[in-house]
């Protein structure tokens, strides 16, 4: 959802505004998602009460998105494989 935002915004080749009923209804779906993660919007949203509704509900839903992210990054740990496989040039049979 953020990539069609951000495209939409990016190619457009007049002013825009998340308030148009373009990119509202996208930033309704987006805050939709986050909601799911559970009450942690409500207690965001109070960080961005000085912006009009959609804009608090993009910054307030981009936040807790770029949060769960970095969490994600924080506590993911790289995979080892048990075996491992390679092609030895040296080893060619005909």
């Amino acid at each position: 959802m953020l990539r069609k935002i951000r495209n939409d915004f990016a190619h457009s080749v007049s002013r825009a505004s998340l308030s148009e009923s373009r990119h509202k209804s996208r930033v309704l779906e987006l805050v939709r998602e986050v909601k799911k993660l559970g009450n942690v919007y409500e207690r965001m949203e109070g960080l961005f009460q000085k912006y009009d509704p959609t804009l608090r509900a993009f910054c307030t839903a981009v936040t807790i998105v770029l949060g769960t992210l970095d969490q994600t990054a924080f506590k993911t740990k790289e995979i080892q494989p048990p075996c491992t496989a390679s092609l030895d040039a040296a080893r060619t049979t005909r």
